[in-house]
Order: structure tokens, then sequence, then C-alpha cells
């Protein structure tokens, strides 16, 4: 792994642990951890973290690989979360002419 955008990490945790980091949710996790993709999973005993390298495609905007990179007609090049970004800008008038 290159850098921690490039990495799809599995948590594992248990009981009160699990369930916080459940409330938090896998997308607010991935986005604190500054990766790509975060999957939790339930485990028993300690806490348990694997990364792998994430071989999607990159997105250009955000650098993060997958995420629904090229599922959003108006942005195909994009992520999805970068694309419905854009998208709101472009809604709004506020996207730059050359975007």
């Amino acid at each position: 792994i290159g850098n921690a955008l490039e990495a799809r990490v599995t948590l594992g945790a248990s009981g009160a642990l699990l369930e916080q980091l459940q409330a938090l949710g896998e997308v607010a996790l991935a986005e604190l951890f500054l990766v790509s993709e975060l999957k939790l999973v339930s485990v028993s005993g300690e806490p348990e973290v694997t990364a792998t390298r994430n071989e999607d495609a990159k997105c250009p905007r955000c650098w993060r690989r997958g995420n629904g990179l090229g599922q959003e007609a108006r942005f195909p090049e994009l992520c999805r979360r970068c694309a419905t970004v854009l998208a709101e800008l472009a809604d709004r008038n506020e996207l730059p002419a050359d975007k």
C-alpha cells in the first residue's frame, strides 16, 4: 500500500465497541481514517485491523479508490461522493465554467 487512500480496511470489534463504531458508520469511519473503504465486522476477543491494497480505479478529484467511480452520468470520471458535490454546485450555478 503506497498511501492510506489506497487502503481497503477491515476493522473487527465486538460488544460495545462494535456498537459505537456501527453507530458512526462505515462511510464516516473511512473518512475519519482517510482510507478508500472500511468494513466493520464482528469478532470475538480483541479488536482486529487488516488493510489490503484497493485495486479499484482512483477518482481524479479526491484520489479515493472505488466508491461508485463512474456511476454518475453527469460526472462519469468521478466517484459518487465527488460527483454529488459537483452536481450540487452545478445546480446552484456555483461550478466554474471549466469544470
